[in-house]
């Protein structure tokens, strides 16, 4: 995801990230050109999606974020108004897990 490397689209959902990859990708976030990252589908743990909502608002290349079917506590949510606080130009597509 290095700033150059051409990548402005990705698709990583449903591929069992959890919260390692999602702070691996999360460390990486704000110095690369995507435009487009959908991580839905993903058993995202509190740490992990807290981590990228985290970096996404310091990603100013970043304009669709797609985080459907994660669960989200309340540290998440707060980290989510956030991110919609410092960008409100973002396209975020959020759906909590709900249980069966």
């Amino acid at each position: 995801l290095k700033a150059g490397a051409g990548i402005e689209r990705l698709n990583l959902s449903h591929n069992n990230i959890r919260d390692a990859g999602a702070q691996a990708l999360a460390a990486a976030l704000p110095s690369s050109s995507l435009i487009e990252l959908d991580i839905s589908g993903n058993p995202l743990g509190p740490a992990g999606l807290f981590a990228l909502l985290t970096a996404a608002a310091s990603t100013p290349s970043l304009a669709v974020l797609k985080i459907e079917h994660v669960n989200l506590d309340s540290r998440s949510r707060e980290a989510l108004a956030r991110l919609r606080q410092a960008r409100p130009d973002m396209v975020i597509y959020v759906t909590p897990m709900t249980s069966s």
